[in-house]
């Protein structure tokens, strides 16, 4: 299983169009104690992120983070931020979270296709 010791690589995160959202932990697995298959690309196991920065690819859409199983145009109330084509957030932005992230918990969607490329920081 992968071990990270410092960011962990949340990889391309891509939305195939408006309302079809993805996980953070697409690529990292999740990070709240479940342990993937051998081989498999699992996060570490436990280890909940400090601070997740994204990078909105697009030129023209934008990006959504919400929580797992939210949808931007069904549920606008429930959108943690909106990143502009072309921009990068850092979330929180200075002080790492106390408690930390699982990004198994938050997906990314778009106003149309989207890729997202991220990280994540452990401490």
């Amino acid at each position: 299983m992968a071990r990270y010791a410092t960011l962990v690589p949340l990889g391309a995160l891509a939305v195939t169009s408006a309302g079809t959202t993805v996980l953070l932990s697409a690529n990292c697995g999740p990070l709240a104690g479940q342990i993937g298959a051998p081989g498999s690309n699992a996060g570490v196991p436990g280890t909940p992120l400090r601070q997740i920065i994204l990078t909105n690819s697009s030129t023209t859409a934008t990006a959504y983070l919400l929580p797992r199983g939210g949808v931007a145009s069904s549920a606008p109330g429930s959108i943690i931020a909106a990143i502009m084509p072309g921009a990068t957030i850092a979330i929180p932005y200075g002080q790492p979270f106390e408690g930390g992230i699982l990004p198994e918990n938050f997906c990314i969607d778009g106003s149309a296709a989207v890729t997202v490329y991220g990280c994540g920081i452990l401490s």
